[in-house]
């Protein structure tokens, strides 16, 4: 059987991910599960990464891999595109910030505080992303735009895919217009 694409991101409307090489990768939405609306297709380059910018619905999205004698992988693993972010106050800082999570360590979740202050913008693009420590992704948590003010965000333990992560030290970062700053973390088993 052919192998199912793997989503491993979605910022600014574009979805990426790796498939088999050359394969044809349709995009599908869902509100629960997956495949209820197709998005629209693109193709995997020899290396077998994709990009598809179409801005789906989600919040879950899932793909398909086709081969070119016409056979079709199962769907990948839903990848969920709900922000998980909560403003916690009404209060408006005075900068931004971004605070040790809590507890740390921690076994199975976590949660993790961020401010913004005003910027003389109604919002600013912010974006929340968990790394182990070589550098690879293993979860974006926010990635919207946000008003000022204070957040929350919990994180599970689990990766983009849903699948639980190893024991081990993380690093968290935020990207808030000009504002950027990471922290460590550390999850038992």
């Amino acid at each position: 059987p052919l192998t199912p694409p793997s989503i491993f991101d979605f910022s600014s409307g574009t979805v990426s991910g790796t498939a088999p090489a050359n394969s044809i990768v349709e995009i599908f939405s869902d509100p629960e599960d997956e495949g209820k609306i197709y998005e629209g297709n693109t193709t995997a380059d020899n290396s077998g990464n994709f990009q598809w910018a179409g801005n789906p619905s989600g919040p879950y999205i899932t793909a398909t891999a086709t081969d070119s004698a016409g056979n079709t992988s199962i769907f990948s693993q839903p990848y969920i595109t709900t922000s998980v972010a909560k403003k916690v106050s009404l209060q408006i800082p005075d900068k931004f910030d971004l605070q040790q999570n809590y507890p740390n360590p921690f076994n199975p979740a976590t949660t993790i505080h961020f401010e913004l202050r005003s910027s003389g913008k109604p919002a600013v693009w912010v974006k929340l992303c968990i790394y182990n420590l070589q550098g690879e992704l293993i979860r974006t948590l926010v990635n919207e735009k946000k008003a000022p003010g204070i957040y929350r965000v919990d994180w599970d333990g689990l990766d983009g895919r849903g699948r639980s992560v190893a024991a081990g030290t993380y690093l968290y970062r935020i990207i808030a217009g000009e504002f950027r700053a990471a922290k460590k973390m550390i999850l038992l088993k």
